[in-house]
């Protein structure tokens, strides 16, 4: 599971489909190198998503694929 201080490239490493989920809220950071490395809490905030809604997305992901 993720949270709020997971570093954005460890999770997209962990499974590529997050990179859909980011991408779908209007974050780009998988192909952003720059922007890569900061977390989930700093990723939501500069694109103004809500970042709890966010991490519910992307745990449902890593649950549904165990």
């Amino acid at each position: 599971m993720i949270n709020k201080n997971t570093i954005i490239s460890e999770v997209v490493k962990q499974n590529p489909k997050i990179a859909e989920i980011l991408e779908k809220h209007g974050m780009g950071c998988a192909k952003c190198s720059i922007r890569f490395e900061e977390t989930i809490e700093v990723g939501a905030k500069c694109h103004n998503v809500d970042m709890y809604e966010l991490i519910g997305e992307i745990n449902h992901l890593l649950k549904s694929e165990f």
